[in-house]
């Protein structure tokens, strides 16, 4: 459970944006999917994962066109 709650919270805890959409419309939050795009061994370095992550970032434009944005 401990790393179900570390995901939810990586995805959704320093979102400025996605936080400010769902407090305009509560019921904006069941508007959204999310799609696991890697499964990473626990054993991964930090930087290997938050590299992989900017990395979809950049290839699917989620900064550009998401709710990203760091």
């Amino acid at each position: 459970m401990g790393a179900l709650v570390k995901i939810h919270s990586r995805w959704t805890g320093g979102n400025k944006l996605l936080q400010d959409l769902v407090k305009e419309d509560e019921r904006k939050k069941y508007d959204f999917q999310f799609s696991v795009l890697k499964i990473m061994p626990i054993t991964s370095m930090p930087k290997e994962v938050l590299d992989f992550e900017g990395l979809y970032k950049r290839m699917l434009g989620s900064r550009a066109f998401g709710l990203n944005l760091n």
